[in-house]
Protein backbone atom coordinates (compact mmCIF):
# COMPACT_ATOMS: atom_id res chain seq x y z
CA UNK A 1 0.00 0.00 0.00
CA UNK A 2 1.10 3.25 -0.66
CA UNK A 3 -0.18 6.46 1.04
CA UNK A 4 0.97 10.18 -0.33
CA UNK A 5 -0.02 13.25 1.66
CA UNK A 6 0.71 16.35 -0.11
CA UNK A 7 0.81 19.41 1.96
CA UNK A 8 1.99 23.48 2.21
CA UNK A 9 3.42 25.61 4.48
CA UNK A 10 2.07 29.45 3.84
CA UNK A 11 5.12 31.73 2.97
CA UNK A 12 7.83 28.82 2.22
CA UNK A 13 9.13 29.09 -0.86
CA UNK A 14 11.20 26.13 -2.71
CA UNK A 15 14.28 26.87 -1.30
CA UNK A 16 12.37 26.70 2.28
CA UNK A 17 11.31 23.24 1.38
CA UNK A 18 14.44 22.28 -0.21
CA UNK A 19 16.22 23.40 3.09
CA UNK A 20 13.92 21.55 5.61
CA UNK A 21 14.20 18.71 3.91
CA UNK A 22 17.49 18.36 3.23
CA UNK A 23 18.21 18.84 7.47
CA UNK A 24 15.11 16.38 8.02
CA UNK A 25 17.29 13.90 6.10
CA UNK A 26 20.51 14.64 7.80
CA UNK A 27 19.14 13.65 10.85
CA UNK A 28 18.11 10.46 9.76
CA UNK A 29 14.58 11.20 10.53
CA UNK A 30 13.03 10.90 6.98
CA UNK A 31 13.14 11.80 3.43
CA UNK A 32 10.33 14.32 2.71
CA UNK A 33 10.79 15.41 -0.73
CA UNK A 34 10.16 18.70 -1.92
CA UNK A 35 7.42 19.02 -4.86
CA UNK A 36 5.21 21.10 -6.57
CA UNK A 37 1.97 21.44 -8.24
CA UNK A 38 0.80 23.97 -10.78
CA UNK A 39 3.58 25.49 -10.15
CA UNK A 40 3.55 26.34 -6.42
CA UNK A 41 6.21 24.44 -4.18
CA UNK A 42 4.78 22.02 -1.14
CA UNK A 43 6.20 18.49 0.37
CA UNK A 44 5.34 15.24 -0.18
CA UNK A 45 5.14 12.69 2.16
CA UNK A 46 4.65 8.75 0.30
CA UNK A 47 4.67 6.07 3.55
CA UNK A 48 6.24 3.50 2.05
CA UNK A 49 8.04 1.67 5.19
CA UNK A 50 5.51 -0.46 6.97
CA UNK A 51 7.48 0.28 10.29
CA UNK A 52 6.27 3.82 9.81
CA UNK A 53 5.43 5.03 13.36
CA UNK A 54 2.48 7.69 14.11
CA UNK A 55 5.48 9.43 16.45
CA UNK A 56 7.65 9.52 13.10
CA UNK A 57 4.79 11.40 11.79
CA UNK A 58 4.38 13.34 14.48
CA UNK A 59 7.99 14.00 14.68
CA UNK A 60 8.08 15.47 11.41
CA UNK A 61 4.52 17.59 11.63
CA UNK A 62 6.13 19.08 14.52
CA UNK A 63 9.82 19.60 12.99
CA UNK A 64 7.72 21.53 9.68
CA UNK A 65 5.57 22.76 12.18
CA UNK A 66 8.87 24.74 14.61
CA UNK A 67 10.34 25.71 11.45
Amino acid sequence: MLSVVVFTKNGWQQTDYDRWSAKLLEDQIAFVVPSSHAGKPNLRFAIVNPTTTIDTIGEILERIEKD
